[in-house]
Formats: structure tokens, sequence, C-alpha cells
């Protein structure tokens, strides 16, 4: 099991192994959805749904 695996699993417990998932993927997934999107309102509600 890599890294990545073990901080989802860890994040569904633990809300500071969440903290530590998303500070880690939200700007590059935000830079990506925002990108797709071309709107930053709704890549910020695209990009939260994702992470709740």
């Amino acid at each position: 099991m890599g890294e990545n695996e073990i901080l989802v699993e860890k994040a569904q417990d633990a809300p500071e192994a969440f903290a530590e998932l998303y500070d880690l993927y939200f700007p590059r997934i935000f830079r990506y959805v925002s990108w797709r999107v071309g709107n930053q309102t709704d890549a910020e509600d695209l990009v939260s749904d994702i992470f709740s």
C-alpha cells in the first residue's frame, strides 16, 4: 500500500489525516478543475464537493 492509499484510509477516521490529504491535493485539483470549467466560483464549488 502506498503513502497516498494510507492517507486516504486514515482520513476516513482522523480529521488531522484528512487535513493533510486536503492540503496535499487541494491546490492541484483546484487548478485543474478551474482550467476545465473556466470559472473560479464553479471550480471552488466542485472541488469542495470532491472533498465532502
